[in-house]
């Protein structure tokens, strides 16, 4: 399948399931014209956002040879909370728009990546307390065979988490991000926890910040002793704008650091080489 072909069927899927939840609520409205109006919610959620950096647990995805390599990348996601039942399922992907080494970064199952994942939350004390479990499933449609040497280049990753909700949120997440066949040298266990504080600005306007740290235990002996990183540091500020109907916008910039051992010309890194610094801007609506 080519990418134009797969990238119309996308759309067309987005098209149809904003087309239908719009339909819905037409119809829902029309049933009783002389009832007050219902804020209604179906539970989807619809995100697409723009970054000058792909940044995946402290490594710069789409780089050529530096972490502050900047090349435009597209992240479309779309999601579904089922009903009231803690139960979500969702769609996300991450695409290069610029860089000469865009073709390369696609064929080495790195670039045009594709992620289904589903979940449940579960809330205790009035959401004082929330227990996650999620499961993603990684892949790479466009990637070759004859460079990434993995004929269906794939990965898994289940993941456990727990949250508190106080004046300042804290929770810790742990996975296994698990390679299938050829894939299993990236295979890893990986801790994370965080922090996060919300502030409202009045109706329209606010403010989201948050602190992780990773920590990766690598379960392929070769791919540790070549020195692959294990730590790395996060932060990020974005700054929603509400919007009628559910629409939003937030521009965002993030900050992080792991620790390389190498750069990608083989010379030793030091640390000026083990951070980036980028910007984001997200747009989407909940229905």
């Amino acid at each position: 399948m080519s990418l134009r072909m797969y990238m119309m069927i996308v759309a067309a899927m987005w098209a149809v399931l904003i087309g239908t939840v719009a339909r819905a609520q037409d119809d829902g409205g029309a049933q009783d014209a002389t009832a007050p109006a219902a804020e209604k919610s179906y539970g989807v959620g619809i995100d697409m956002t723009v970054a000058s950096i792909y940044n995946f647990r402290g490594i710069n995805v789409f780089k050529e040879d530096a972490q502050m390599d900047s090349h435009a990348a597209f992240f479309p996601s779309i999601n579904w909370a089922i009903l009231n039942t803690g139960l979500y399922v969702g769609y996300w992907g991450a695409y290069q728009l610029s860089g000469d080494n865009r073709r390369d970064v696609i064929r080495n199952a790195l670039g045009h990546e594709q992620d289904l994942f589903v979940g449940y939350d579960k809330g205790f004390k009035d959401d004082l307390l929330t227990l996650s479990t999620a499961f993603t499933y990684y892949f790479y449609p466009f990637a070759s065979e004859a460079v990434n040497g993995s004929k269906n280049p794939s990965l898994i990753e289940p993941l456990i988490g727990v949250s508190l909700a106080t004046k300042i949120d804290f929770g810790l997440n742990l996975s296994f991000f698990a390679g299938l066949g050829d894939m299993d040298v990236y295979s890893h266990l990986y801790i994370k926890p965080w922090m996060g504080k919300s502030f409202s600005f009045g109706e329209a306007f606010g403010m989201d910040l948050g602190l992780s740290a990773g920590f990766k235990v690598w379960t392929d002996e070769a791919t540790r002793e070549a020195g692959n990183n294990v730590v790395d540091i996060a932060f990020n500020a974005g700054f929603p704008i509400s919007m009628p109907d559910g629409f939003y916008v937030t521009p965002a910039i993030s900050a992080a650091w792991t620790n390389l051992h190498t750069n990608a010309d083989g010379t030793k890194a030091l640390v000026g080489d083990e951070y980036m610094v980028y910007g984001s801007l997200s747009a989407g609506a909940e229905f």
